[in-house]
């Protein structure tokens, strides 16, 4: 096979992998219901059951209350990650909260609440 034709079939294969992974990447995340949110947060961390949860009005986020503190729930993409805001930092943005983690695997996450929401999921997970 000719180099040049070579050339052209290695360009297109990684630009149809980067389409690809951008496609992906821009997927519509999943919406939470309460029983996706504790079933999430009880794969991650099947030691605290959720007693608790309150779902954020776009459905893309939950607060978790355990019998060691509260927790979070997020939705990415087609992915959901949980943590422990034990040691969290939170500050308002104007989208909603902009919370920090004491861990390096999820550093942070930007929850997209109304002030109302902020106002009382800061309340009561005393964030």
């Amino acid at each position: 096979m000719p180099p040049h034709t070579l050339f052209i079939m290695i360009l297109c294969g990684i630009a149809a992998i980067a389409i690809g992974i951008y496609l992906q990447v821009r997927s519509i995340p999943v919406t939470l219901t309460e029983d996706s949110a504790r079933t999430a947060w009880e794969s991650h961390f099947p030691e605290e059951p959720a007693r608790a949860v309150t779902l954020a009005a776009s459905g893309h986020f939950a607060l978790l209350e355990t019998a060691a503190g509260f927790g979070l729930v997020w939705a990415f993409g087609r992915d959901i990650g949980a943590r422990p805001l034990l040691g969290a930092q939170a500050s308002n943005i104007r989208q909603g909260l902009h919370i920090r983690f004491p861990d390096i695997k999820a550093p942070a996450v930007r929850l997209a609440l109304s002030q109302d929401e902020r106002a009382a999921w800061r309340l009561r997970a005393g964030i």
